[in-house]
């Protein structure tokens, strides 16, 4: 009996309990309102691929509550909201914010040993889409994808290397002879046959 009566006290406890709480905290739109909201943030987002234009449109349809200005001097984007709405807008403009992988890019390219024209004359046709035209003396203009770029780079650093020259060979020993008979000319022409 008493386990019975204890358990209803203690039950009966906790509910007034909840319910002074209850009374006390808001509720509906005044419960948001009384949750510490976090102070809002302004960070800036230099751009270096995509048109500012683009980037602030991306970020006003995936995040509404993130506030964009452009700053067309320094391409970059100022965002205004809660740290958490920023960095996820920050992360958005990272993944979209890359080269274009298809698109070519325009180099030029030093080269020590060989002739420009020599160079495009070898490696042209193995890659017919890319552009190479004499820069100088030289050096060669490339203009190609950045796969295509990074492979005729490797290649041309493979191709323009100075030729080795021979080790030096020791010198050969010399004796002198004294000749007694005939004249040394001779004897000198008899040993280079």
């Amino acid at each position: 009996m008493d386990i019975t009566y204890c358990g209803i006290r203690n039950a009966l406890w906790t509910v007034l309990i909840l319910a002074s709480f209850a009374s006390v905290l808001p509720t509906g739109a005044n419960a948001a309102r009384a949750l510490p909201q976090p102070s809002p943030i302004a960070q800036v987002v230099q751009l270096q691929f995509i048109p500012l234009g683009n980037a602030a449109a991306i970020i006003h349809q995936t995040l509404p509550r993130v506030r964009v200005q452009t700053d067309v001097r320094s391409n970059s984007l100022v965002l205004f909201g809660s740290p958490d709405d920023v960095q996820s807008a920050r992360s958005i403009l990272q993944g979209v914010d890359v080269k274009n992988p298809t698109r070519p890019t325009v180099e030029v390219i030093q080269l020590r040993t060989m002739k420009p024209a020599d160079l495009i004359a070898r490696i042209h046709p193995l890659y017919p889409d890319a552009q190479m035209t004499r820069a100088s003396k030289t050096s060669i203009m490339l203009r190609a994808t950045a796969l295509d770029n990074a492979e005729i780079k490797a290649l041309i650093s493979s191709l323009d290397v100075p030729l080795e020259s021979p080790a030096p060979t020791a010198p050969l020993p010399v004796e002198d002879v004294d000749i007694k008979q005939g004249r040394p000319k001779d004897v000198a022409r008899a040993i280079a046959r």
